[in-house]
Formats: structure tokens, sequence, C-alpha cells
């Protein structure tokens, strides 16, 4: 699912009335409450779909699941979408719905409740023990990030936004930071542009003065805005802002060291 002008109590609706798991990229994070069971996260969502036999995508791309989770005869796909360029952008869909996403499920979920056959029996158990399962394995094995997310989430209020930044927490936080209110979380989306996150987040607390709003970046990343900090001091404007600080772009020297052996350049600051 996507984030984009969705009214979460319709998804909620939905969701409950066929006890249909919700998974979302980063960009749709927030658009249910994670303590819901119906909610889970971008790998959940790969787990889950080996087994699906149906698939509603409401408002988004789909790219990730039709070109690396793969596609066969057993799993068909309804796609609800109000461009209709992104249908057949990578596979055609079983069914295609062209319409606002709002407007469409309004008139849907009517019809879908007087059509259903009673109702169908509680998935809670079987998506809570994958939620549960799913997180221990990620606290596990993406450390320290997933510690870091945890320290935010134990102080951040429940309606606080999370801004994130091309950078190995903000990588994490897009399935390890639980979300509880939509748009919730704030980044890039598929453009993947180190150095937006800081002045972004300025601009979200601005626009959100009431709310605690938290930005992390890494020290290449926040380099880019840094200069920013004098608008802040200039206008008053109260974010809390994380740098993790190891001295270099640290995916850029990652890369250079593991693709092009250790031939580094300019990555180191």
């Amino acid at each position: 699912c996507s984030n984009e002008l969705f009214h979460p109590n319709i998804l909620n609706a939905l969701a409950i009335m066929i006890e249909a798991p919700v998974t979302c990229f980063r960009s749709g994070r927030g658009i249910m409450d994670d303590r819901d069971y119906h909610a889970q996260v971008f790998p959940a969502g790969r787990r889950l779909w080996k087994d699906a036999d149906v698939v509603f995508a409401i408002g988004t791309r789909l790219k990730y699941a039709q070109l690396y989770w793969g596609l066969d005869e057993d799993i068909k796909i309804i796609r609800l979408d109000i461009d209709p360029k992104e249908f057949g952008r990578y596979a055609q869909p079983a069914v295609v719905l062209h319409g606002d996403a709002v407007a469409t499920l309004d008139a849907l979920l009517p019809a879908l409740e007087a059509d259903l056959d009673g109702t169908p029996a509680s998935r809670e158990r079987e998506l809570t023990k994958l939620k549960t399962e799913l997180h221990a394995e990620m606290a596990a094995n993406v450390g320290p990030q997933m510690a870091y997310l945890q320290a935010i989430r134990d102080v951040l209020p429940d309606d606080g936004i999370f801004c994130d930044e091309i950078t190995q927490v903000g990588f994490t936080s897009w399935f390890g930071l639980p979300i509880h209110t939509q748009r919730g979380h704030i980044n890039c989306g598929f453009q993947g542009t180190l150095g937006y996150g800081f002045a972004t987040a300025l601009g979200v607390k601005v626009a959100n003065p009431d709310k605690a709003v938290v930005s992390v970046s890494g020290d290449g990343g926040f380099l880019f805005t840094s200069s920013e900090l004098a608008t802040a001091v200039e206008y008053g404007i109260n974010l809390v802002t994380v740098v993790f600080n190891d001295n270099r772009y640290a995916n850029v020297y990652r890369q250079q060291k593991e693709w092009y052996d250790g031939r580094f350049i300019a990555s180191e600051l």
C-alpha cells in the first residue's frame, strides 16, 4: 500500500473485513498502526508472498514484489491505481481498477461486505507470530541500528514523526522502526537522495510545530545541508537531529571496498 492521499480507516476496515495482512514499502509506513497484527513490515510481506493466492495492490508501484519476489500462475494480482501507466509497467495484473483509492474503496467495501459468506477466521495468532519472530530476527542480526531505533521509539510519542536519510539507521527504519501514525515516517521514496534529510526535517517540523520530529543522518549526508543550522536557529525550529559520525561516506566506502578491491577515493571525511 501507498500512503498517498489515503485514509487509514478505510484500509483498517478492509483488512479486518477479510482478515488480510497489510504490508508496504518505505513511503507507506504508518498507513496502519504497527501495533495492529494486520500491519506487517516489508520483509514480512516477502514471506507472505509465496503463499498468497490474491494480492490487492493499492496505489503502489509493486516494483520489488513483481521484479524480485516472483510471479506464477498461482497468484492473482488486483491493482487499484489512479495512474493507468502503472498497471502494466512490470507485469499485467489479473484485475485493473482505475481510480482514486479512497473513492474506489468507499464504493467497494459495502459491496464486498454484502458478498462475504460469514466472518473469515482470525489470523491474529499467525500474523502476531510472524511479526514477533521477524522482529526478534532483525534485532539479533541488524545491529546496532535496531537498538538505536528502539531507543528513539521508546521516547518518540505515538504521533511523532521520524525523518530518515540515506544512512544505515535510515535504511533499517524502513522495516525496523514501528510507526503508529499515518505519515509518521518521512523519506525520499524511490529517489535515494543523499543529503535531503536534515533540510526536509526542518520543513516537517515547521509544518507540524506541535509534534515531536526527529531527524537521523550520517555525517556525510548531514554535511550536504548542515548550513541550515543557521535557519533552525534564526527561526527557532526545534528539531531533534541525530548525526551518526563515522568520518566517511560509509555506503560508498563499503562499495569501494567490496566492488573495487579497496580502491578508495573521495569517500573519507
